[in-house]
């Protein structure tokens, strides 16, 4: 029994210790292996339990197991029944929006088989002729760069058409599942939209419940006596802190010495490269630094509480040493959270150590002469002091530029909104989500498979695959009755925990409070992230709450009314285990590429099948679908398909930009109009539409113009983000300037930011300006002044667009003298100054404008090669000369100044520093085709004027 014993501890002691350095045991070739063994231990568990059942011992059977049971087996039945085929009736009663969706999205359903059509090429092939590749009027051909990004070449044969790149990764399997193609590709289909993700979901669940199993209510030997109980306590805690030192102190290290990739070896599948970012975090083995500090913000309590509190797992000998080193893991640990610049990490820390210090010390041990002076002080006071000793201690350790960065991140939490109202907009769609799925859900783990089109406009290049809120997206994936479920299983938890920790011995307290606070660590994390997503961290989170549960049970009566008998006990145990080794088996079927990885153009109908069926909801599979088929699909069919594409993601403009070219393509010009304003609407970035292209705009018919004004204007109205620049930017290039110029006013006074107001306000401004507007251009500028008094380039616009223009030298210096006394860039504005006088024609104004400015910046090359170019033309070399040569002591290899000072040289007719001027111009930049045509030239006069002379002298 003994070995069973340490081969079992042993066993979730390796994978504790593993699982976080296989990158969070996120990818397929470590989490199948990991559930597995997992399985594995649940196998052997049981055997124990059978081998106990006659020997009186403790078998970890009984009420207190039946009452977490009960309520965790539900659970998983409601799941098993979500990824269970049904009845399309039966679906459309339990739940409405499941069966609309599939309705939708699958083409047949529900009166036959699901795209049965493809089961052999010949129905959907000899349906009909395509639709006409080209719309009648002007075809404008697409540039080279355009058809290497994959632009369709009208009039070319169909042999020449360029193929859409495929999307695969190097790892990925064949998209086909033909065990999920029979099990799903008929008419009867399950709750879960995504069944094979809610599989794995469940495969992850089942697993983590057996760590959770083991920790917790695995019969050791000896009968639970005291001993055998603290010797597995100390094992288990004691490498716990261990691993979390050790992932730690590795991501110090590897923030240190960061070279792009994790481990300095591995690049993820999303990043494609090796990644520096601006702002360097610490991330250890895992993708995410969030996530890494989630996992580290579990065990700082624990850590934190054997440093500070004498307790069950300090040693009877070198008690001071033990303390101190847990002192250390904790303040590696907390340095490691810290340069993570993870938000909810530092909130999680903070949360861990006032729940650890108030669970560890009760409010009655201030005023208990018995207690110790540390429990007298207090817990709130504790973690307050404890908190801000180790923040000073890790901000004197980490360096400056660590600390410059963690001081960044923290300012941008408190004055940046950017991330969190990214992440309500998220939870608003899946509240969206929850209204239209409210009983069963869409399937545990489907939350990405249909969030797509619950994600509230405009349209992100980062889609959220996570609801960034676990409570959320497990309501939105279960249902009421999968929360309700999994809250019985919590407060059944809760409570026995509660019960059992009033007996607790007090060396045992110390160690209650640091599990108890690590679980709530993660409670508050799992508000804004998704941690316990991650394999790695629900596996310690699992075997934390196992620990806290076998802690306050150790001591605890016994419930003997209700013992099974050993027949019943032995059958229970040969029905778990049969079920592990089930899984077991299971685990091998999964994907060997993580989602949406798997999912990759297919190379046949038959491929293309499998993935409409078993991702319905998914977008991928229907443009796949087109990608493949598309040129021999009928034209209602094609138009089909890409509508349930376009219902399925209505925000992406690839889609609706690929409907529309298939509209123009079957004349049905005004659907594709208003797939086009949809398209801007949700998605107003220029770079995101192919046909916003400079060249293009101009022959755009004026329909299609319309479409895209009406689309960007309502994007503006709803005040979205990029709409004005892309609308700007449009009316530019169509050379409507005016139309611009409002645009960017009706923007500016939708927007709370004064700074961005005013940004607006000058685009305005200069667009006005550009239309020839000068009066309302300059109420724009200064109504811009007044959202941002001392921005010097509104007035330096001012000035050069309105004041130039108008030959009102005075009134430019008016305007440059108010932005100075409000607080503008004197330079600046002394530099925009001289330009307001250039345009007017005021040569003098502009020579003492840019004087005045290089008294404030003397070593400005770049003015005073601008200034030497105004002597010259004032035609005073000499000073235009002296001015040239400054900048030369400033930028000495600068062949635009030489080339200048060549110029002027060349006009006194100093032939010789004219030529040796050019050459050096060209020996800096022989690039310069104009630098090397002008010293040929000059050559060329030079020798033929030197043969004239001599020629003329030989005559005489």
């Amino acid at each position: 029994m003994r070995t069973i014993d340490n081969f079992v501890v042993g066993v979730l002691l390796i994978l504790i210790a593993v699982s976080p350095l296989a990158f969070g045991s996120v990818h397929p070739w470590a989490y199948r292996p990991l559930e597995a063994v997992l399985f594995g231990l649940a196998i052997f568990w049981m055997v124990k339990v059978a081998a106990l059942a006659d020997s009186g011992a403790k078998s970890g059977e009984g009420a207190e197991t039946r009452a977490i049971a009960i309520p965790f087996v539900i659970f998983v039945a409601l799941v098993i029944f979500q990824i269970t085929p049904l009845p399309p009736s039966m679906v459309r009663v339990l739940s409405p929006s499941t069966y609309d969706v599939y309705s939708r999205a699958l083409d047949g359903w529900p009166a036959s088989r699901p795209y049965d059509n493809l089961g052999s090429n010949g129905a959907t092939t000899s349906a009909a002729a395509s639709a006409p590749e080209t719309a009648a009027g002007p075809v404008i051909l697409p540039s080279v760069e355009e058809v290497k990004k994959g632009a369709p070449i009208p009039f070319a044969p169909r042999s020449a058409k360029p193929a859409p790149p495929p999307i695969v990764h190097p790892l990925a399997p064949s998209p086909v599942s033909t065990l999920a193609t029979r099990i799903y590709g008929g008419r009867w289909r399950p709750l879960a939209l995504a069944p094979l993700l809610t599989l794995s979901s469940l495969l992850v669940l089942l697993s983590c419940a057996c760590a959770f199993g083991v920790a917790a209510f695995y019969p050791l030997a000896y009968g639970e006596d005291a001993e055998s109980t603290l010797k597995f306590f100390r094992t288990m805690l004691r490498a716990i802190l261990v691993t979390g030192f050790i992932v730690a102190f590795v991501g110090l290290i590897e923030r240190a010495t960061w070279n792009g990739k994790i481990l300095w070896f591995f690049v993820p599948y999303d990043w494609g490269h090796p990644i520096f970012e601006p702002l360097l975090r610490a991330r250890g083995p895992f993708v995410d630094p969030d996530h890494f500090a989630g996992y580290l913000a579990i065990i700082f309590p624990l850590a934190l509480a054997c440093a500070v509190f004498p307790n069950l797992l300090t040693p009877s000998k070198a008690s001071l040493a033990f303390r101190i080193q847990s002192g250390v893991a904790s303040f590696v640990i907390f340095m490691a959270v810290l340069l993570s610049m993870s938000r909810a990490g530092w909130l999680a820390l903070i949360v861990g150590t006032v729940v650890m210090f108030l669970l560890a010390v009760p409010p009655r041990a201030a005023i208990d002469p018995r207690a110790s002076g540390i429990s007298r002080f207090g817990g709130v006071r504790l973690a307050v002091v404890g908190m801000v000793v180790l923040l000073g201690a890790a901000m004197l350790f980490i360096g400056p530029d660590a600390r410059v960065d963690t001081v960044a991140r923290l300012n941008e939490s408190a004055a940046e909104m950017g991330t969190v109202v990214g992440r309500l907009s998220a939870w608003k769609g899946g509240l969206a989500l929850i209204r239209d799925f409210p009983m069963f859900g869409v399937g545990l783990g489907g939350w990405s498979e249909i969030f797509e089109r619950y994600q509230l406009p405009p349209w992100q290049i980062l889609f959220y695959w996570q609801a960034h809120n676990d409570y959320i997206q497990l309501l939105s994936e279960t249902g009421l009755i999968g929360i309700a479920l999994f809250a019985w299983l919590a407060v059944r938890i809760v409570r026995k925990v509660a019960v059992g920790a009033r007996s607790l011995e007090a060396s045992a307290v110390p160690i209650f409070a640091g599990l108890t606070a690590g679980i709530a660590a993660m409670g508050v994390v799992e508000v804004f992230d998704f941690d316990l997503r991650i394999p790695a961290i629900s596996l310690l989170f699992a075997v934390f709450a196992g620990l806290l549960v076998r802690l306050t049970t150790v001591g605890s009566a016994p419930a003997r009314k209700s013992q099974p008998r050993p027949w019943a006990i032995r059958a229970c145990a040969a029905v778990v285990a049969t079920a592990a080794l089930l899984l077991i088996a299971t685990t091998s079927t999964q994907d060997a590429t993580v989602f949406p990885y798997n999912l990759t153009q297919p190379d046949n109908l038959a491929q293309a099948r499998a993935l409409l069926v078993t991702y319905p909801a998914d977008v991928f599979p229907h443009l796949a679908l087109i990608r493949l088929h598309g040129d021999a699909m009928a034209p209602d069919a094609l138009d089909a398909e890409l509508k349930r594409a376009v219902w399925l993601g209505p925000l992406d403009p690839n889609t609706h930009d690929l409907y529309a070219q298939t509209l123009i393509n079957s004349k049905r010009n005004g659907d594709a109009y208003e797939q086009v304003r949809a398209s801007v609407l949700n998605c107003p970035i220029f770079e995101q539409h192919r046909y916003l292209v400079p060249r293009l705009i101009v022959w755009l018919p004026p329909e299609l113009k319309n479409a895209i004004e009406k689309g960007l204007n309502e994007a503006i109205d709803r005040n979205y983000d990029h709409a004005a620049e892309t609308l700007g930017e449009y009316y530019e290039m169509a050379g409507k300037f005016a139309d611009e110029a409002h645009a960017y006013e009706r923007s500016a006074y939708r927007q709370e930011d004064p700074a961005m107001r005013a940004k607006y306000l000058k685009a305005s401004g200069e667009a006005f300006a550009r239309a020839g507007a000068l009066g309302t251009a300059l109420i724009t500028f200064r109504d811009a002044t007044e959202s941002a008094p001392d921005d010097a380039s509104i007035y330096a616009d001012m000035a050069v667009l309105v004041y130039g223009p108008r030959h009102d030298v005075d009134g430019a210096r008016r305007t440059v003298e108010l932005g100075i006394e409000n607080g503008a860039d004197p330079f600046t504005l002394n530099v925009a100054l001289a330009d307001a006088a250039q345009v007017a024609g005021d040569r003098h104004a502009a020579e003492e404008a840019m004087e005045q400015a290089l008294r404030i910046e003397p070593n400005s090359e770049h003015l005073l090669a601008q200034l030497g170019d105004l002597y010259a033309e004032d035609n005073r070399p000499d000073r235009a000369l002296l001015i040239l040569h400054r900048a030369l002591e400033i930028e000495p290899n600068s062949p635009s100044t030489y080339f200048q000072i060549g110029g002027i040289e060349e006009g006194r007719y100093q032939y010789y520093n004219a030529e040796r001027a050019y050459q050096r111009a060209v020996s800096l930049s022989p690039d310069n085709q104009n630098y090397r045509d002008h010293l040929a030239e000059f050559e060329r006069k030079l020798k033929a004027a030197s043969n004239a002379d001599a020629s003329e002298a030989k005559n005489r």
